[in-house]
Formats: C-alpha cells, sequence, structure tokens
C-alpha cells in the first residue's frame, strides 16, 4: 500500500491511501478528544482536527472528486452527497470557530461534527474508494495531492493561527515532514 520515501516516511501509492490516512488521523483525533477530561487538551485536539478537515475537505474537493466524478459518471449521486458531508461539516466547523473552542455549545457541535465525518469515511472507505481503486487516476493524484496538502497545511495552519510543527513532532498534521 505505500512506498518508501527517501527522508523514512511512507508514501501510499494511491489517492484512496492517502485519504485513508487522513481519515485515521482525523478519527484518531475524534477518539482522544472524547476520551480527554482535560480541557485544555481537548481544545487543541478540536484545533488539530478543525486544521485536518479543512485541509482534507480542501483536497477532496479541488482535486479527488472532480477525478472520481469523470469515473464514476452513473454513480453522480455518490458524489453529490459526499459534497453535502463536506458542507455539513464547514458549517459546523464555522460555527465552532465562532463561538470559540471553550464557547457555549462549541463541544456539542464538534460532537456532531465527530459522528458526520465517521458517517462519511465509511461510506467513502465503504462505497465511493472500492468503486475508484483500479482507475488510472488513483495512482497518478498522489503526488499532485500531497504537494497540496502541504501548501494547505502551511496556509489554513497559519490562517488558524497555529504554529506548524517541528520536525520529528509526534503530534504533527499529517503531510508536514
Amino acid at each position: 500500500m505505500a512506498t518508501k520515501k527517501s527522508d523514512g516516511d511512507l508514501k501510499p501509492r494511491s489517492a484512496t491511501g492517502l485519504l485513508k490516512k487522513d481519515h485515521k488521523k482525523v478519527s484518531a483525533l475524534f477518539s482522544k478528544w472524547e476520551e480527554s477530561e482535560d480541557d485544555t487538551e481537548r481544545a487543541t485536539l478540536m484545533q488539530q482536527a478543525i486544521l485536518e478537515l479543512k485541509v482534507h475537505t480542501a483536497l477532496e474537493e479541488e482535486l479527488f472528486y472532480p477525478e472520481v466524478r469523470k469515473a464514476l459518471e452513473e454513480d453522480a449521486e455518490l458524489l453529490d452527497e459526499a459534497e453535502e458531508e463536506h458542507h455539513v461539516a464547514k458549517v459546523l466547523i464555522e460555527e465552532i470557530e465562532e463561538i470559540g473552542l471553550e464557547g457555549d455549545g462549541a463541544h456539542a457541535k464538534f460532537q456532531v461534527l465527530a459522528e458526520n465525518v465517521r458517517h462519511h469515511i465509511k461510506e467513502e472507505e465503504g462505497e465511493m474508494f472500492p468503486k475508484i481503486e483500479d482507475e488510472d487516476f488513483n495512482a497518478e493524484l498522489v503526488d499532485q495531492l500531497m504537494e497540496r496538502k502541504q501548501a494547505l497545511m502551511s496556509e489554513v495552519g497559519e490562517e488558524m493561527g497555529m504554529p506548524l510543527p517541528s520536525e520529528g513532532d509526534a503530534a504533527r498534521p499529517l503531510g508536514r515532514a
């Protein structure tokens, strides 16, 4: 599923492999948030998850979904639903950011966000990804996705006021070396 890169990181062989890695990362952040009882840690986990989600949705919408839509013309409804799920996530993120990570209702909204994203992941990985595993673009898009992800992590992280992690930081977002 992955090839070795010179810096020791594993490079996914497919777009779906990269996106699954993102799914695993954000799912882990949601789980850690649910398990934590420390308000400061929970706020940090919320911020990290929001960063990951903003970058991931942009990658899918800008690069991945257009290719999937071409390949799965007969399944346009599947893509339409995925895009609507992104819309719901963006609305929840915007509302959380408006009230603040510790604002009234932020944790309830974040829990709903986690539930919606988990549903989205289940559908993508269970319905969409299997239909495109053998498509040429799936392997060809990896480098473009990785390059765009790195740029988005910097841009969105800066917009959110999040310092970029240093090399070797165990909590660094995916895509940062």
